[in-house]
């Protein structure tokens, strides 16, 4: 719902690195803003303005989205009663109305409605582990004068986002990398994460950033920074694990009763809201289940604020198209859909702007695409949007979990569950039963799929790196550990490889149109129970996110509860050629520094003119991405603030 930016220093705060900041972050929150300068002798008010204060150890900015109580009630940053507590704050606890009741109950008043109050509140209660407590998304500072600490943290999932560097005299924070760029972090590259994003695609894997100087504050981690000490780098604290599969035995049935009242609780509390409620659809099984769900609970009158409206992308590719789903969720739920249907050529035009927006690259032209889902709704009045990011990562959705799940009964010579599974696969999709050895090289495509390999050579796109880049390649830039079961597997896509990638791109893409995009299937209470459950319950036989299709039996439009196919949110393929061929004489003349060390202009020559599989089009799309980030970013005129105190990295 909102920026945060703020600045930890031993020698007085500067207004001029908190203004660089907010302005930084004016589109995240466009519905006002607010600062805050705290020096040990001196007590806590916010104001409209920074100034300089010599004496402050803490500085906050703060940009407001308004979504939840629009009165300045809800203002931040945020002083309690007490003066004794401040808080920035982005995000939404769901559940606040319960929280406020149970506070109140303690003895707490509160001024507004809004959950900002609910949050210093549940914190003055509980302390740090008042995090426990929260349903919902968030990243947060909070001052805590008493102690002369100042807490940092961030939801279980990385929802929102949370970035730091080091000051010369302290540290700087902020909601998005383009806030400490302009507050004078070095733009020096990370040539690891280059190496590895050119390699695999893969990103935000770690708390590693493009830039070398900045980091992110790990999902489902907080950090006390004592005030009275020198400020170094935070030392973060693990709060919330996910849990394994139980040895707990349930009846048949039950699992799908109870995910789907699980689901729904998740829908009716995500769609809390003082203004309107929409839904992106993209036609597959998780984004129709939020929308079919919204519709059913916006009829009981349990979700007043949902808009009863849907935004959808439809490639030109008709292989790529869902658009035949989403018409069967409209036609089921009588909601009101936006069709989004770009030209390439409009796609391609805004990709620098988004490249930009991102502050990092990116893995595929798919990104452009929700770009656009976002500027629909924008247009269509919308400031808040529920969306079906998540499940596939722990209900085993994705297509490639199926090899997986082979080659874990491979490896313990189950027999008959291998069978069962190739059959089913073969009824299902027209697969051919598995043998062992298909088994066995099923293992080995499963794992390089989802980023498990431990072992062989650098992955094809080696090509295209620059003979430098190439000499400084390791093992570790495409490998990881491999898992050792498909429960393993689920676990490390939903918190490491995947999914914290997919959030960043959702989050950058919605609020850069001031829109704020909510996960249902990301409530923990859904996602603790569903990890809960025994792998037969997610792929029975070769049907995957079986709990979730038998949870809505008729809620979802059979035709798509029953779908065997998975088509994936994704631009046409056309897209990347496209912008490689558009700007190939740019991309390849002209190179910087930066350039010259990673990519070789000769072997991007022949991709762009040679064409190829999907293979060849990420490849390609990861060093034209990796090139307009060099331009629009990394080697940007707009260089902030110049200040020496932000020269430590």
């Amino acid at each position: 719902m909102c920026g945060i930016a703020g600045v930890v220093t031993r020698h007085g705060v500067e207004a001029r690195m908190l203004k660089a900041m907010e302005v930084a972050l004016t589109h995240r929150g466009p519905d006002g803003s607010g600062f805050l300068s705290w020096r040990p002798d001196g007590p806590l008010h916010a104001t409209p303005a920074p100034d300089d204060a010599p004496g402050a150890v803490v500085g906050f900015a703060h940009r407001r989205l308004s979504i939840i109580d629009l009165t300045s009630a809800a203002d931040q940053p945020m002083v309690d009663a007490a003066g004794e507590l401040a808080l920035i704050y982005n995000g939404e606890l769901y559940n606040y109305v319960e929280l406020r009741e149970e506070l109140m109950e303690r003895g707490h008043a509160f001024r507004g409605t809004g959950d900002t109050e609910v949050l210093l509140a549940a914190y003055r209660e509980w302390g740090r582990d008042c995090v426990q407590r929260f349903v919902g998304m968030w990243a947060f500072a909070l001052l805590d004068t008493r102690a002369r600490t100042l807490l940092l943290s961030r939801d279980r999932f990385g929802i929102k986002p949370l970035y730091w560097a080091r000051l010369s005299d302290g540290l700087v924070f902020a909601s998005e990398i383009k806030a400490l760029l302009a507050a004078g972090v070095s733009r020096e590259p990370d040539e690891r994460v280059v190496r590895r994003y050119l390699l695999t695609g893969r990103v935000d894997e770690t708390p590693a950033t493009f830039f070398a100087a900045i980091r992110q504050l790990p999902a489902a981690h907080d950090a006390v920074l004592q005030l009275e000490a020198d400020v170094g780098a935070p030392a973060p604290r693990r709060y919330w694990e996910p849990p394994g599969p139980s040895s707990a035995r349930r009846p048949p049935g039950d699992d799908a009763e109870r995910f789907a009242a699980l689901l729904r609780d998740a829908v009716r509390v995500h769609a809390r809201s003082d203004v309107p409620v929409g839904s992106c659809l993209s036609g597959g099984l998780d984004s129709s289940a939020v929308v079919c769900v919204a519709e059913e609970l916006r009829q009981t009158g349990a979700i007043p604020s949902y808009a009863h409206r849907g935004v959808g992308y439809v490639p030109g590719d008709a292989e790529l198209s869902e658009r035949p789903f989403m018409a069967a969720v409209a036609r089921r739920t009588g909601i009101e859909m936006t069709y989004v249907e770009p030209s390439i050529d409009d796609v391609v035009a805004g990709v620098p702007t988004i490249v930009r927006q991102q502050d990092e690259p990116f893995g595929t032209a798919s990104i452009a695409a929700q770009w656009l889902v976002f500027a629909a709704a924008r247009a269509a009045g919308l400031k808040v949007m529920l969306d079906g990011q998540g499940a596939d990562e722990y209900l085993a959705g994705y297509p490639g979990y199926l090899r997986i799940r082979a080659a874990e009964l491979a490896s313990g010579r189950d027999v008959l569950g291998l069978a069962g599974l190739a059959l089913d696969g073969r009824r299902r999709n027209g697969a051919w039963p598995m043998g062992w050895r298909e088994a066995a090289g099923l293992a080995i495509a499963g794992a390089r799929d989802h980023g498990s390999a431990s072992a062989g050579e650098p992955p094809a796109a080696v090509e295209l790196l620059a003979p430098a880049l190439r000499r400084e390649i390791e093992p570790t830039d495409w490998l990881v550990d491999p898992p050792a079961t498909l429960e393993d597997v689920l676990r490390r896509h939903l918190t490491a490889i995947g999914l914290p990638a997919l959030l960043r791109f959702e989050d950058r893409n919605s609020m850069a149109h001031s829109i704020e995009a909510r996960v249902p299937f990301l409530d923990h209470r859904l996602v603790e129970y569903a990890l809960a459950l025994p792998t037969a319950s997610k792929l029975r036989g070769a049907e995957t996110k079986s709990v979730l299709r038998r949870a809505l039996a008729g809620t979802l439009p059979d035709e798509v509860r029953t779908r065997r196919d998975k088509i994936g949110f994704r631009a046409e393929p056309a897209v990347t050629w496209a912008l490689a061929r558009a700007q190939r004489d740019e991309l390849l003349a002209d190179r910087s520094p930066h350039e010259e060390r990673w990519l070789d202009p000769a072997a991007l020559a022949r991709l762009i003119d040679g064409g190829g599989g999907a293979d060849a089009e990420f490849a390609l799309w990861r060093a034209v991405n990796l090139k307009l980030w060099s331009r629009g970013v990394l080697e940007s005129e707009d260089v902030g603030v110049p200040s020496e105190r932000a020269a430590a990295s």
